[in-house]
Parts: C-alpha cells; structure tokens; sequence
C-alpha cells in the first residue's frame, strides 16, 4: 500500500489518501471473496447430492447492465463475490428482459408469462390476483417463502403473492414525505434516512429469516436489490472508489439524469464520467452485500440451495442515446442482462452458454432445478436440460403497447404498431444500434420475414390509468417516471 509523506503539500497527501482508500476496498473485496470461495467449498466438497437441489434463491439487481460485471468482461469494476459465483454456474452469455421497467419486468420473471399476456405495461400496473406466481407455486409444494425487496417494489403490486414474509411500504414515511427520503445522488445521510433500503440492510434483513429454518426445511427467498438504480448513491467508500471528487460537489437527480430537466443546463463530459463512476460504485456495493450473504449459506453446513442470479433490465449511460435511465427503447443497453444459474450438482458449471435465454425462462428453470414436475410454467423454457438444435432460440421484449423486438443470433427486428414500420438491427456490425435499416413486407429475408410475424399484432387500445396508491405515486414520480 502506498506510504503517506506527511512533509508534501496537503493536496497531495488527499490524493494519495484517496488512492490509499480505493486500494484498501479492494484489498477488502479479494480477501471477502477469497474467504467466500473457502466456505463455498468446504460446503461443496462433499459428494454432490443424489437428488436436486432442496431450496431456491432468487436474486435479482434493479437496473444492471451484464457489461459492468467482471464476469462479462468489465476489467475495471470491482465484482468477485458475482465473478466467484459465475465460475460455478452456468454463465448465459446473452439474456432479455422482457420489458426495460421493473414492475412489467418482475411480472414476466415470477409468471413465465409476456407482458401482452398479463397486460403489464408500466410501473403502475399490478399482476392480477388469478396470475399465478413462482412464490405461490413453491409455497403450495410446502416451500417456506420469504421477499427482500427494495426500491419501486416496496410497494404492493402483486409481486407479493405467495409469499408468507414480504415487508412491504403500505404507506409513507411517518417522518417526511415519501420524495424528501430521495437523496441526491452522493449526498451524504444515515441508512435509515434513505428512502428505500440498502442492498446490506436486505441481505441482514434475509439471513435473519433464514436462521429460522430449520435444517432439511425448504425455502424460496427472493433478494431484489435496488442497486445500482438511480440516483446512484453508493455508501462510503464505494462513492469514490471509481472517481477522485468529493461526494455532492456535481450536479445530479433523476430529471436531470434521464435528460428531462429543461432548467439546467446539460452535464459537461467530466460530471458523466462522475456518474457513472457512482453507478459503477452502487455495483460493487451490491456485489459487497452479497459476499455477505454467501458466507452466511455457506456456514449453515448444508447443501447449497439453487441460485438464480438476474436483473429485471439494463440502463443507459449516455453514450448514443444522450441520457441515463431507462424505458424509453428496446436497445440493448436497457434489456441485455446477466444471468447465473448456480446447481451444487451441476457437472456443466463454468460453462459461458451461447444460446440466449429470456427472464421468462427462470421460473421453468428454476421449477426443473429443484427437480418439480412445471405445472403451468411452460411459457418459457428450462435452461438446464438439453437443448435440440432446432429448438427456437428467439427472444422477445415490448415497450408499452406498440413496440415489440425479437432477437435471433445477431438480428434484430424492431416493429411499431402504431405505423407498421419495422426496423433490423445487425448486432455484430452495428453493436451500438446507431445504423437501423427499414424493411418493407415484399423486401424482408427469411429470417427477417419470420421474426417480423413473430411479432405481429394489433395495437392495444389506449389503457385507462390504473389507481395507484399515492406513496407508491410519489415513489414513482421521484424517480422521474411519471414525467
């Protein structure tokens, strides 16, 4: 570690102090992970289990794009607990969601149903009570249940189903406005003084829980992690891990971030970089929290359960749409997400799976994991079986009622009901979609013509504004979703 000359000038020895921290955190990170991969293994080494995993645990990471994990191939960001747990899992290279907001997102995740099925567009909706859920699936087979949920999911919107212990925010803060307890992105406050709770209070939240399970007891938890969404607000002292300045001195908030404050003017290029640097930030916080969570399985001295490891949907970072955010486009960016599954008895872990896959096929996956029959969970697929080759690898996304995309291999088709054009996208030539090609019927290829009748429907009418809770209005408008 770099020594401190206490005779040079101040502003050098806060330079080096500051270097001096971010090699301390990670110092700290390869020793959390290193002590991680022990107890992993001590857990493991046992003769792999006849039978299939007992249990499930679902994770999933509000807003993170699969670029910014060490795993896929981000040199930079600081993510051992999640690049550990790769290297025992089975890797999907490539994974849609199917919408780029959570509360659509979520619903096709814990159903294996598409948005149009359930009629889910935005995060105002709520899943229908008839919508069976993965939790209440699992809990009618004698699962214990238990959600640790965070950010717009604090709320009641139907995800709850199922589960026997969920805390949810029924009401506003007693002690402010639920949109005062929205900080800044870098301000400074107390973990109770956030507005929604933070991925280590969670992961305490959830092993508190587990410790009353019996041994041989089977349980589903589900940890959704609001990390690393907006504002980006990393607790010290992941906030200056991947930049110099002091917390609070640039400018930022949700408005101005998704490029909708017209009072102000536009970030210079040196405060994006800062911002992303506080987006990278939340991510190693996240990854922090769940080396936690890992030790603390790994200590209960049982087999480990099934891990699904995903993120409801990506974000921009500026780049070529100019804005930070997302739900405003089916670009890669906003809905190619990671995805790990994790089976103590998998002879195929640390495989990178090329196939792509669809949040829609966690559920099935999960079911066939724990060695289920899959009922009614048949909208997607079981990633862990054998795949023919000509089974279809298509996946699909929507964006409010008009825009649809699918994806095969390298194509993209994106189809506006509004107007009937379609759009193809060459994902090898033209990653960052900045080239899209408009087709007409007559002049579509093959692959172009069946991905174009895929998507093919007739535009939803114009939905009535669902009633909504108005902490859980406020909530949303914070975040810059209702403007």
């Amino acid at each position: 570690m770099t020594k401190i000359k206490l005779n040079r000038r101040s502003d050098r020895l806060r330079c080096r102090r500051s270097a001096d921290q971010r090699v301390w955190v990670a110092s700290v990170c390869h020793w959390a992970v290193a002590l991680m991969f022990v107890m992993l293994s001590a857990a493991s080494c046992r003769k792999p289990p006849a039978v299939p995993p007992q249990s499930l645990l679902l994770i999933t990471a509000d807003t993170l794009r699969a670029d910014r994990l060490g795993a896929y191939g981000h040199h930079v960001i600081r993510t051992p607990n999640l690049d550990q747990l790769a290297r025992r899992s089975q890797q999907f290279s490539t994974c849609y969601s199917q919408y780029p907001l959570t509360v659509p997102s979520h619903a096709s995740l814990m159903t294996s149903r598409y948005p149009d099925d359930l009629d889910m567009w935005t995060n105002r909706d709520t899943l229908a009570a008839d919508a069976e859920t993965l939790a209440e699936f699992l809990n009618r087979r004698g699962f214990r249940t238990a959600a640790f949920t965070s950010g717009i999911l604090s709320f009641p919107c139907g995800l709850e189903q199922g589960f026997e212990h969920v805390t949810l925010r029924r009401k506003g803060s007693e002690r402010r406005p639920v949109t005062e307890l929205l900080q800044a992105a870098g301000s400074a406050g107390s973990a109770a003084e956030r507005r929604f709770a933070s991925a280590d209070d969670l992961v305490r939240q959830a092993i508190s829980w587990l410790d009353g399970i019996a041994e041989g007891e089977r349980y589903f938890i589900w940890l959704h992690l609001w990390e690393p969404h907006m504002a980006y607000d990393p607790a010290p002292p992941y906030n200056q891990v991947y930049n110099r300045r002091q917390p609070g001195t640039y400018r930022s908030g949700p408005r101005l971030l998704m490029g909708r404050a017209d009072d102000q003017p536009p970030l210079t290029d040196e405060e994006i970089q800062e911002v992303i640097g506080l987006y990278d930030g939340e991510v190693s916080q996240m990854d922090g929290a769940l080396g936690m969570f890992f030790r603390a399985l790994a200590a209960r001295g049982e087999p480990l359960p099934l891990i699904c490891f995903t993120a409801d949907h990506g974000e921009c970072l500026r780049g070529p749409r100019d804005y930070f955010g997302h739900g405003r486009g089916l670009y890669e960016d906003e809905v190619a997400v990671p995805l790990l599954v994790f089976c103590q008895s998998d002879t195929a872990a640390g495989v990178l799976v090329s196939r792509a896959a669809e949040l829609v096929d966690v559920a099935p996956t999960a079911v066939r994991g724990l060695g289920l029959d899959l009922g009614p969970w048949r909208g997607g697929r079981d990633l862990l079986a054998p795949q023919a080759d000509d089974v279809d690898q298509t996946a699909r996304m929507y964006l409010g009622s008009h825009y649809r995309a699918a994806v095969e291999g390298t194509t993209k088709v994106l189809l506006d009901a509004s107007d009937g054009s379609c759009f193809v996208y060459d994902l090898l030539a033209d990653a960052q979609e900045l080239n899209p090609v408009a087709v007409r019927p007559e002049d579509a290829g093959d692959k172009t013509a069946r991905l174009r009748q895929l998507l093919a429907f007739e535009q939803a009418s114009p939905q009535q504004t669902p009633e909504v809770a108005a902490d859980r209005l406020e909530a949303l408008e914070a975040l810059g979703y209702l403007n």
